[in-house]
């Protein structure tokens, strides 16, 4: 999904990795996979620029959802990156979550490797995700869901 809106203060809602698809590296994400990795990191994880921790860029919270992992991000719009990230955003070059992962507990499936945990370490705004579902949403309409 596209991000609709993005509100002033640089927070937004989206899915940062979406269950049962497969995605453009040939892996399938179970449901439940991102349980640990939320109740291990208190739910939330930072922001980065690129994946790059030397660019941290703001805070996710994080929400296993019947969908995927939802995350509810929070740009730090002092740091100039994250200004940066939220000019793109709004200009609608940026449009995915990626996220840093190490996969768990994992499996050869037919259609690929199916992943039943992964801990995350991180996530962060992408021109284009490896799971073409998990797009920015809008920010208003979606906290709900977080």
């Amino acid at each position: 999904m596209q991000i609709k809106s993005l509100d002033e203060a640089g927070r937004f809602v989206g899915l940062a990795s979406t269950y049962g698809n497969v995605d453009l590296g040939g892996d399938v994400v179970e449901p439940g996979a991102f349980q640990k990795t939320i109740t291990d990191r208190g739910g939330e994880v930072p922001l980065l620029f690129a994946h790059d921790s030397r660019q941290p860029i703001g805070l996710a919270r994080l929400k296993d959802t019947g969908t995927g992992l939802a995350i509810e991000g929070q740009l730090v719009l002092q740091v100039p990156k994250a200004q940066e990230t939220y000019s793109l955003l709004k200009a609608k070059v940026l449009r995915g979550l990626s996220i840093g992962y190490d996969a768990v507990k994992a499996f050869e499936g037919a259609g690929g490797s199916q992943t039943l945990q992964l801990s995350s370490w991180e996530t962060g705004a992408a021109c284009a995700a490896r799971a073409s579902a998990a797009r920015n949403r809008d920010a208003r309409a979606e906290a709900s869901e977080v």
